[in-house]
């Protein structure tokens, strides 16, 4: 990207870095590591016109979620504003948007 000229990268987290599911260490740590590693990447590639974000969906209809009690999946869904799980496609928007030149002035 440096030799090219700049460029984008997108980060995946997850709401799980706020939320802190119990029994979920592990991802919740890998997914919390990927802010500061963000926000650290924008400061150290934007002078090469390479801009990094993250986005952080809530939960998403994969083979992450398989095995995990509906009677939970119900209550996830419940507390959301959209009471639904997502599908990939839904975070298909927020990608395009933030390696478009619309987001041209947007890092960190």
């Amino acid at each position: 990207m440096i030799r090219r000229g700049g460029g984008a990268i997108v980060n995946q987290t997850s709401t799980a870095t706020y939320i802190n599911t119990p029994s979920r260490m592990n991802y919740n740590v890998s997914k919390g590591g990927l802010v500061p590693m963000t926000k650290t990447m924008a400061r150290e590639l934007g002078a090469h016109n390479i801009r990094v974000n993250a986005i952080a969906p809530g939960p998403v209809a994969t083979e992450a979620l398989k095995g995990v009690p509906q009677e939970a999946l119900d209550r996830i869904k419940a507390a959301q504003c959209i009471p639904r799980l997502a599908e990939p496609k839904d975070l298909a928007g927020a990608m395009l948007f933030l390696v478009s030149s619309m987001s041209a002035w947007m890092s960190g």
